[in-house]
């Protein structure tokens, strides 16, 4: 067993007949290298485009912007059982790139244009990292200088300028 990790004694003794995860991540690998030793089923969840990438190669250990190596990277998106995708995009480049089918289950959540409506404030959550983008929130803050903006994020590495109508609420270090 390469993986041969922290978690391998979890998911023995879970036992679980299907395994479910989002995202690319050294741990997403590892389960599905495991999963596929262990003849159970895995689905992984693509959690962006950015999870499909034409770079990822077998022997390729450079990092996507998520600090993931490339093979890890490559072995979710052809090594998992089934793959489930977001948009018809990224279903498209997965069987372009990867020969995969996917199942398409379109994010429930539409997007609204900003309302001329009475609300308290608009909440972002999240890391402090290139794809969630936190510092687009002050940008956008300064847009709507009469809304208020709250933000929920791990240790944020430019924190110079906040604008006043954004508060900080709670500093939180795993968010995953």
């Amino acid at each position: 067993i390469f993986f041969k990790g922290k978690f391998t004694d979890s998911w023995n003794k879970v036992d679980c007949d299907i395994y479910v995860f989002f995202g690319l991540s050294k741990y997403s690998s590892d389960l599905v290298s495991w999963c596929k030793e262990n003849n159970k089923i895995s689905i992984f969840f693509i959690g962006s485009d950015n999870d499909i990438n034409e770079k990822y190669k077998r022997n390729n250990n450079n990092l996507n912007a998520k600090h993931v190596s490339y093979k890890d990277c490559l072995n979710c998106l052809i090594n998992s059982n089934y793959l489930i995708v977001q948009t018809q995009y990224q279903q498209k480049e997965l069987y372009k790139l990867y020969n995969r089918k996917s199942l398409l289950l379109r994010n429930p959540i539409e997007k609204i244009k900003l309302l001329k409506r009475q609300r308290k404030h608009i909440l972002w959550v999240g890391k402090d990292d290139d794809v969630k983008n936190p510092l687009l929130v002050f940008k956008i803050a300064k847009l709507f200088p009469y809304e208020l903006f709250l933000m929920v994020i791990n240790n944020f590495s430019e924190i110079n300028e906040i604008p006043k109508n954004v508060k900080i609420i709670k500093f939180i270090n795993n968010i995953q």
